[in-house]
């Protein structure tokens, strides 16, 4: 309807006053919303394993690149640099699709908070039996009191900055879940020279993740 409307009113005061414009960002967030309470919802209540079905060998260092590579527009855009620093062998067993939606979120907020010309280091690395991500930005960091609430869904560090990036406070709650569907674990620590480091760790086997 709104690109109905631009072409069949382009002189339109609401176009030239970028009002429907604004509809359209409201629209973007509404349906990236209602996404992210969808997938909420299927990740349920509690972590549960994920399901035998949908596991499958997966390279991190794959889906790091793939996910780094869909973002490089927006780190274009803003002369940031993502620099991936990755071994040879980091493959565990696990949802690829789910895999890919938390490192999404993990890279789309170290973005939003990276100021411009200021990289982002991914590192990963193997430990014993498991693989671990840590994604680090140059960014205003988490002040500590607000650390321990971070995963809760809907909340927020700042009204203020959450409207200036247009988050609603679900993204890292989805990266929780999913990660402890694997197994695993999220920790998220201010870094001393300035910014956040995120860092995960999944076991290479299902069979050697810690019990939920």
């Amino acid at each position: 309807a709104i690109s109905l409307t631009r072409d069949l009113a382009p002189d339109d005061w609401a176009i030239e006053n970028g009002l429907l414009d604004k509809i359209e960002n409201q629209n973007i967030k509404l349906s990236q919303l209602i996404d992210d309470l969808l997938t909420l919802n299927r990740l349920g209540e509690q972590a549960e394993p994920v399901q035998e079905s949908s596991i499958q060998p997966v390279d991190i260092a794959d889906v790091i690149t793939s996910v780094s590579e869909d973002a490089q527009i927006e780190a274009d855009n803003r002369h940031i640099d993502i620099r991936i620093h990755t071994v040879s062998n980091a493959i565990i067993q696990g949802d690829p699709r789910l895999l890919t939606r938390a490192f999404e979120n993990i890279l789309s907020n170290a973005l939003k908070y990276s100021p411009e010309k200021q990289p982002i280091d991914i590192n990963i690395t193997n430990l014993d039996q498991r693989v671990q991500v840590c994604i680090g930005d140059q960014g205003p960091g988490i002040p500590e009191a607000c650390l321990p609430h971070i995963f809760t869904p809907f909340y927020r560090v700042d009204d203020a900055r959450t409207e200036h990036t247009g988050g609603h406070g679900l993204g890292l709650a989805i990266v929780q879940k999913i990660v402890l569907q694997h197994g695993g674990s999220i920790q998220l620590e201010n870094r001393e020279t300035g910014g956040l480091c995120v860092k995960v760790e999944l076991p290479v086997s299902m069979a050697t993740a810690t019990p939920l």
